[in-house]
């Protein structure tokens, strides 16, 4: 049976024997493309290939191969001249990056920091290159005036860069560190804040705080002081958290984490005991929301159903802390009374949470499937289908309406082949051919460029002129645009969009890059797709509050592990984590790794890539349930569900559309019963 799931997961289609084809020689874009990719190991035999282009007076890309040229090959290049012929193009933006970029390597920094000051809004830096810069800049011999300039800038960014910072500066000095992975120096400074009581309360309290965050962020090697630091946090108001209210409020969510940490690392025992010490504080003073509510989820978690309602109902009676927290507790509430088999009381509450005027989609099709799911469990079967197949339409191509067609038994319809749209109609011929050879040279950035300075959006558009547009973008690269100006359309036009277009919410950017992963893998593309969407929506330089990089968000020490496992990708750095050739392998290896080490079990994989091991393997042991379905509602972690949810999502949506010849039933292996790894 595991056989099966892991040739259901991993595996998508076994190649095809074929002939090799005669080589062909590469075409000029190749060319380019593989004279940049080597410029850094082989930058004599790249700069060749340029010059070789740059012979070629009708190449389509001969103004880019100029650029390059001066970038990497040319030091004496006349930048002027070639900014004077490309201004107000395409090319500017990218050029006046490659100018800046030749003048910094080359240390001319007072040219470089003209032209800094001349195009500041072009020259987008990232952090870490603006810091670089300025450091090189602060050494030049540009005169004191314009050091003092960019000296402010560089402080306002990078405040762990001033030398001598005021104590009111440390909390935002420490989280520079912290965000540079400097751990001990951010941690000095936390300690000076923490150690000194003549500091106003309040920045002591975020200064353990800060200090919590930076362990945690070490975890793994860094467990003990992570709860320890937890702890402290906890402890630091107890003596006058009722000195006034917003010292009940940082006493109240101190402890609240401080418990959660003890449930995840060290299970139920101290956690109960300092959450009752927390009850008993807070009676009388603050709300018991979130105390009554994580009681409950407790006595859930032991299978105390009942004594779970108890809780839950009182979590629902208390004062309100936060929109989020209420719906919490309600959808908790309503979830422990379905299993005591209160289904009226459920659908009662549920109605409660879909009346709520900022429900989202996704929390409407969650209330909406369990509404039906317990009209099912009083036999009420008529209704329950009626309410499944209201469902499917709702919920196109999302979770709950995948579970509904499973529900139903009724295949789900396979997704038909992206109309014929023709997205480039929107440029110029010229354009045309010159926005095709940008994005097979994968020089996106340009390509976007094009596209926003070539075409004008109107509030005019119908549904079919926002599909172009958004295919538009996507076909130069510009996938994170595309989804953001989705999300800023009509909700007709949004449906219209995932009706007839549904391969603009599931694209496969980098195919070359991800079918080589899936080669060395074994995992499907299909998977490796799901997980990117979800991590990253095809953000290449995507970077998470937890420090994790790329498209398919990998954290340093997981990408170490990865990178010994496949030492043929180049991977030194996190910073190395932005390339898409790095990532995905790296990422689809980890998910290679996963599978592994949970018996090629779906669920448990996709939820250990977001969550931590040990997590995973205490919810099977807490929480098992011969049900999976109601295994990942389950799940303590919300993040970790709604990311298995929106990733099994992802699968069968990339399935559906790419990969299945016929309409697709349920793939079961996503819902793999618990049983056989439990028995492990």
């Amino acid at each position: 049976m595991l056989s099966i799931f892991l040739f259901l997961i991993l595996i998508i289609l076994p190649l095809q024997s074929q002939d090799s084809p005669a080589l062909k020689p590469p075409t000029d874009i190749q060319v380019y493309r593989d004279a940049l990719d080597n410029m850094k190991t082989a930058s004599k035999v790249s700069c060749s290939s340029l010059k070789s282009l740059k012979a070629k007076k009708d190449f389509i890309l001969l103004d880019l191969v100029e650029m390059r040229w001066n970038e990497h090959c040319d030091k004496k290049a006349n930048w002027k001249e070639l900014h004077d012929r490309l201004k107000e193009t395409a090319y500017e933006k990218t050029m006046i990056q490659a100018w800046f970029e030749s003048l910094v390597q080359q240390k001319r920094m007072v040219e470089a920091y003209d032209l800094y000051q001349m195009h500041r809004k072009q020259l987008k830096l990232h952090k870490k290159e603006f810091e670089e810069f300025a450091q090189l800049t602060l050494k030049s011999k540009l005169n004191h005036k314009e050091k003092n300039k960019i000296r402010k800038i560089l402080l306002e960014r990078s405040p762990r860069f001033k030398v001598k910072p005021k104590q009111k500066e440390f909390l935002e000095v420490a989280k520079d560190y912290r965000d540079d992975r400097q751990f001990e120096k951010a941690l000095y400074y936390y300690r000076l804040l923490i150690n000194n009581p003549k500091v106003s309360d309040r920045e002591r309290w975020l200064a353990y705080r800060g200090a919590r965050i930076t362990y945690k962020l070490e975890r793994w090697t860094r467990m003990e002081k992570y709860i320890k630091s937890s702890q402290q946090w906890a402890q630091f108001l107890r003596s006058r958290y009722k000195k006034s209210k917003e010292h009940t409020r940082m006493h109240h969510d101190a402890n609240v984490e401080y418990v959660r940490t003890l449930w995840t690392e060290r299970g139920q025992t101290q956690a109960r005991k300092e959450l009752r010490r927390l009850e008993k504080e807070l009676q009388g003073h603050y709300s018991l929301q979130v105390v009554y509510w994580l009681r409950g989820r407790m006595e859930e978690e032991n299978r105390n159903y009942k004594l779970a309602v108890d809780y839950l109902k009182k979590s629902s009676l208390e004062k309100k802390i936060s929109h989020d927290d209420w719906q919490r507790v309600h959808w908790s509430l309503a979830w422990n009374q379905r299993r005591i088999e209160k289904y009226k009381d459920s659908e009662d509450t549920m109605d409660l949470l879909l009346n709520d005027p900022e429900l989202t989609a996704f929390a409407k099709a969650k209330y909406l499937y369990w509404k039906a799911e317990n009209e099912w469990s009083q036999n009420n079967r008529q209704q329950a289908e009626s309410a499944f197949k209201e469902l499917i339409n709702f919920d196109l191509h999302g979770y709950y309406g995948a579970l509904a067609y499973r529900k139903l038994e009724i295949p789900m319809p396979k997704g038909e082949k992206p109309k014929n749209q023709n997205e480039l109609e929107l440029l110029e011929k010229s354009d045309q051919n010159l926005v095709l050879a940008l994005g097979e040279a994968q020089e996106f950035e340009i390509a976007e460029d094009l596209v926003r300075l070539r075409v004008k959006t109107s509030k005019s558009w119908d549904e079919k002129d926002w599909a172009q547009y958004l295919l538009l973008l996507q076909r130069v690269g510009a996938y994170k645009a595309s989804f953001i100006k989705y999300h800023t359309l009509t909700p007709q036009a949004q449906v219209y969009i995932l009706k007839e277009f549904p391969s603009i919410l599931f694209p496969q950017p980098f195919p070359h890059i991800v079918t080589a992963a899936e080669k060395q893998t074994q995992v499907s593309a299909s998977l490796v797709y799901s997980i990117m969407k979800q991590e990253s929506g095809f953000d290449v330089r995507a970077r998470s509050h937890a420090d994790a990089f790329g498209l398919l968000q990998l954290i340093p020490q997981v990408a170490i592990k990865a990178a010994e496992r496949m030492p043929s990708v180049h991977y030194t750095k996190p910073h190395d984590l932005f390339k898409p050739e790095v990532i995905i392998p790296l990422g689809a290896n980890n998910l290679q790794h996963l599978f592994e080490r949970f018996n090629s079990h779906f669920i448990l994989s996709v939820a250990a890539y977001n969550a931590s091991e040990q997590a995973v393997r205490g919810w099977v042991d807490t929480r098992y349930s011969t049900d999976p379905v109601t295994f990942i509602e389950d799940i303590p972690y919300e993040e970790t569900k709604g990311y298995i949810k929106l990733v099994m999502r992802n699968y069968i949506a990339y399935n559906r559309l790419y990969y299945s010849d016929t309409d697709l039933v349920f793939p079961e292996s996503c819902l793999g019963s618990l049983d056989e790894f439990r028995s492990l």
